[in-house]
């Protein structure tokens, strides 16, 4: 979510979301170092010829238009996956994994074990074609439940589990589960290093908060691909707020260094006096007050106050209405 309290008609309401006010964006990014591929700022409903999917399904799939046929693998969660999603996905040769609802359609409930019957460390599975679906009991109420088309349903491995004792014990786990454990969260990683040294500013036009985040996305890519490019010829690299200074820096080095020119006014008409006054013709002599106070001249349609004011009429008046005030 990119925060904004403004008015805007791509403004979304998410109760639950620690930023419930704002832009809903959709990110696909690098489970290795959380480097953000591909993103997408929801703008509401539209219509789409792909009838046969919702608006999980459709983001997954406008996300990924670019890696079909590479044979990437996918990892995200419930509010996306469904099994026709899956099989879509393997069709274009993409891998993808993903926690499931077992209340959405095609769930085979009449072969799975229902949620009373699993203990902790139980496992059940089932698999048609290339998609499989696991179900592992972990410590919470529910057994977790993931589709994938890239893992054998009764492929397991083991995993450490902290038990009442405080003690570390190792349990079997479906390797789809597994495998999602350990890649699932690279938006999130990326949307710490998004908020820890952001420059966005209080504004309440909409493109501007969404520049700011987008000049944000570049230069946390850049510090990612700067971090992956000094673990490769094995260097230390900078902090991320060093990273940032030092890119500051280095963007206004040739600016900060010019020379301005001195700007040349012209010689003004108005000739003042040894106590700050300025008299403007005649006997209208205009003096600096303590105070702004409003204009009596254009504060009439819109309030705009000064520190000048005429000597003899007593008047506080800006300097361009001081003139034909008195015309």
């Amino acid at each position: 979510m990119v925060a904004f309290t403004g008015r805007s008609t791509m403004k979304q309401f998410m109760p639950l979301k620690p930023i419930k006010r704002g832009f809903k964006v959709w990110a696909l990014a690098d489970s290795s170092n959380g480097y953000l591929i591909n993103f997408d700022v929801y703008t509401g409903k539209k219509s789409s010829n792909q009838t046969e999917f919702g608006l999980g399904e459709n983001v997954v799939l406008d996300l990924t238009q670019n890696l079909k046929h590479k044979s990437c693998c996918l990892y995200f969660d419930n509010f996306f996956t469904s099994i026709p999603l899956i099989d879509k996905l393997h069709k274009n040769d993409l891998f993808a994994c993903g926690t499931f609802r077992v209340n959405k359609k095609m769930y085979p409930k009449d072969i799975m074990k229902k949620d009373k019957d699993f203990k902790m460390g139980d496992t059940d599975f089932a698999q048609s074609d290339d998609v499989s679906i696991s179900r592992w009991k972990d410590r919470g109420k529910k057994p977790v439940t993931v589709v994938s088309n890239m893992h054998n349903a009764s492929a397991t491995e083991i995993v450490l589990r902290t038990n009442s004792r405080g003690q570390r014990t190792p349990i079997l786990c479906p390797s789809s589960i597994a495998d999602y454990n350990r890649y699932m969260g690279a938006v999130d990683r990326f949307d710490q290093y998004m908020s820890a040294y952001s420059v966005s500013q209080k504004s309440r036009r909409w493109w501007v908060k969404l520049f700011y985040y987008m000049l944000d996305t570049t230069i946390v890519n850049s510090f990612l691909l700067y971090k992956e490019s000094c673990n490769a010829m094995k260097k230390k690299y900078m902090s991320h707020l060093d990273f940032r200074s030092k890119l500051t820096d280095q963007l206004i080095s040739d600016f900060s260094s010019r020379q301005r020119r001195p700007t040349i006014s012209p010689m003004s008409n108005k000739r003042k006096n040894s106590t700050g006054s300025v008299q403007i013709s005649g006997k209208h002599l205009a003096i600096k007050i303590s105070t702004y106070r409003r204009c009596v001249s254009c504060s009439k349609s819109k309030e705009k106050r000064s520190n000048m004011a005429c000597d003899t009429c007593d008047k506080v008046l800006c300097k361009d209405c001081f003139a034909k005030y008195h015309e």
